[in-house]
C-alpha cells in the first residue's frame, strides 16, 4: 500500500481480510541444471589477431567435496613458472607465449578452464595436443609426493597471504559465505587442501578432464595468412 495511507485505519482492514490466509511453503531456489555433455564441442573463429586457445571442462560447485582437489589441480597445471603447462608449453616445447588455468563460477557448477597463447610459428592445434597430453599424464600417472607437497605449500601460502589485510580478510569471509554458505569455511580450506591425495587428483582428472566433457574455443589467423 502506498500513498496517503493512515496506518491506524488501514491495518485493521488488512488484518480483517488477509490475516486468516495461512502462510504457504517457502519456495525453493530455482537452479538451472545443464544436462551432461556427451561429446567434444568446438568453436573456430578466424581473425587477424593473436591466436588463442581456450578449453573448458564442466566442473562441480565450490560446495562439492572435490573442490579442494580442483584447487590443487589448478595450481599444479597452470599457476606460476613451475607449473606443468608453463614447463611444457612455454619453456620446453616453446609452443606458447603463455598458458593459463583457472575455474570460472564456483557457487554453482561451472567451468574449469585451460588455454594458451600460441607462439609465433606455432598453432592452436599444437598447443591443444600438448595440453591433452598433460591431462592424460595427470589421469594415468600419480603426482609425485614432492611435487604435490610443493603445490600444497604454494596454495596455503597464497591463502594465508590473502588474509594479511583487513580488505583481504573481509573479501575472504564474504566469498566463503557467498560461495559455500558459511564464512567459517574460509578457515577449513587449508585443511581440505592438505587432505588431497595423488589418488584424488587422478580420480578427478579421469572423471572431469576428458574430451567428451570439453568445449574448445580458438581464434586463428585467416588461412590466407
Amino acid at each position: 500500500m502506498v500513498g496517503d495511507v493512515d496506518p491506524a485505519e488501514a491495518m485493521p482492514i488488512l488484518e480483517k481480510y488477509l490475516s486468516k490466509i495461512p502462510a504457504g511453503e517457502k519456495p525453493t531456489p530455482v537452479e538451472t541444471v545443464e544436462p551432461p555433455q556427451r561429446g567434444l564441442k568446438r568453436v573456430h573463429v578466424e581473425d587477424e589477431s593473436q591466436p588463442v586457445l581456450a578449453m573448458a571442462f564442466h566442473r562441480p560447485s565450490a560446495r562439492d567435496s572435490d573442490n579442494a582437489t580442483f584447487t590443487v589441480i589448478t595450481t599444479l597445471l597452470g599457476e606460476g613458472r613451475t607449473s606443468r603447462m608453463y614447463e611444457r608449453l612455454v619453456k620446453k616445447d616453446k609452443l606458447a607465449l603463455a598458458a593459463f588455468c583457472e575455474s570460472a563460477g564456483e557457487k554453482y557448477p561451472g567451468l574449469f578452464l585451460l588455454g594458451a597463447f600460441p607462439n609465433q610459428g606455432k598453432t592452436t592445434a599444437e598447443n591443444e595436443t600438448a595440453i591433452f597430453e598433460e591431462l592424460e599424464r595427470l589421469r594415468t600417472e600419480p603426482v609425485p609426493a614432492e611435487e604435490l607437497a610443493a603445490v600444497k605449500v604454494r596454495e596455503k601460502a597464497k591463502l594465508i597471504n590473502s588474509l594479511d589485510s583487513n580488505e583481504g580478510m573481509s573479501i575472504g569471509l564474504a566469498d566463503a559465505e557467498h560461495m559455500t554458505g558459511s564464512w567459517r569455511n574460509m578457515f577449513t580450506k587449508i585443511d581440505l587442501i592438505d587432505k588431497v591425495t595423488a589418488e584424488d587428483v587422478q580420480r578427478v582428472a579421469k572423471q572431469y578432464l576428458t574430451k567428451t566433457n570439453c568445449t574448445i574455443g580458438e581464434i586463428v589467423k585467416p588461412e590466407s595468412e
